[in-house]
Parts: C-alpha cells; structure tokens; sequence
C-alpha cells in the first residue's frame, strides 16, 4: 500500500455526477444549448463544465452561476461509492493517511463526509475555499506534500478525470484514475481502477496497471 491518499471527491469519492448532471442540463437550456446529455457527460468527465460551455461561446462565469443554483435545489442527496468506508478505514488501519484535494466548497464536502460517517478518515481536507489554484496546477498537492512530510514516491493522487492525473504528474507522485464508466480507458496513468475496493491493492511498486473487476 501507499502511505498518503490524496483523494478528488465528485466522481472519485461521491457519485455526485446524477445531481451534477441533472443541474448542468437544465442550465443548458436556460442558454438555448441543445446537447445530449451523454455528450455533456463525456466532455465533462474528460474535460470540464468550462470546455462545455465556453466551446459554444457561453462564458464560464455566467453558465456556473446558474448551474449553482440548479444544484442547490437538488434535494436528493449525493452518496459515497460502495466500498468507499471500508477502503478508506483499511487504509487508516493500515497507519496510512487519507486526504482529500477538491474543488468542491468546503460546506459541501464536510456536510457529505459528516453525513455518512467519512470525516474522521481524512488527516486533512482541502476544499477550493482554500485559495489553491485549480487542478491541474499542482499547488495545492504540494502544500499537502509538504505540510505532511509525504514522500513523493510513497503519495497517490486518485481521481476520475484527466486533470486529477495531470495534477498529480506534475507534482511527481503516482497517479491513480477511478474510472468506473469505462470512459477514459485510453489515458496513460499508472494505475486504472474500476471499483473502490480495487485501490487497496494498489503499491509503489507496481506501475501502469489496469485493475479489472
């Protein structure tokens, strides 16, 4: 195992994608934009909203404003990926360390681990309240890595898009991709998972590697 889990939380953590989803098409015809919502779905997963909006001339800001306030009416809540308890308190038990490096707000994410009993698994979370410029700059994992004493070749970033792995590539630690809907099975990375449990076998010394359920 690693000794450090730097964790992405939507799509990585929490499947937070369904209500994400349902905000994001409704924005979308607030703004006259007429695409399916598993186009929208693939450009954001390998993308982001950003790329979406703005390669059809909407501005960022605006279309975001608005999605927001779709999602905060949302009143289903977000739930953890199966397996997501047991994987993060093994590694716990093991004496590794669990963070998490996200853009979500810092309510949101404290809210969503308190709520299903996650919270005390992390040494340290790291919400975009934090001021951290936005993956895939690498800043806020080398705050972490340094502020924690982490050694670089012991340190996994895991996430569920392209930009979690660049970030963690140019922070020089491992990389490890989430990637249960199979969309992103072309992106080098060292690790490639498809169910939670799966990142418990995980270890430095293995590297380009594909877990298969």
């Amino acid at each position: 195992m690693f000794d450090a889990y730097i964790w992405d939380f939507d799509g990585t953590l929490f499947d937070t994608y369904p209500n994400m989803m349902t905000a994001v098409m409704r924005a979308l015809k607030d703004f006259d934009l007429d695409i399916g919502d598993e186009d929208a779905y693939r450009i954001i997963k390998r993308h982001s909203i950003k790329k979406l909006v703005e390669s059809h001339g909407i501005a960022n800001s605006e279309f975001v404003q608005v999605f927001h306030q779709y999602e905060r009416k949302i009143v289903r809540p977000a739930l953890p990926f199966a397996g997501t308890k047991n994987t993060l308190q093994k590694i716990q038990d093991n004496g590794s360390s669990n963070f998490v490096l996200s853009h979500r707000d810092e309510n949101t994410l404290n809210d969503l681990l308190s709520r299903h009993g996650l919270l005390n698994y992390f040494s340290a979370i790291y919400s975009i309240d934090t001021g951290f410029p936005r993956k895939p700059n690498p800043a806020g994992l080398n705050y972490i890595i340094e502020q924690f004493s982490l050694v670089k070749e012991k340190t996994v970033i895991i996430g569920d898009r392209p930009m979690d792995i660049q970030t963690g590539d140019n922070a020089g630690i491992y990389t490890c991709l989430f990637d249960q809907d199979h969309l992103l099975d072309d992106l080098v990375v060292d690790f490639h998972v498809y169910r939670m449990p799966d990142i418990l076998s995980l270890s430095p010394i293995q590297s380009n590697t594909e877990i298969t359920p």
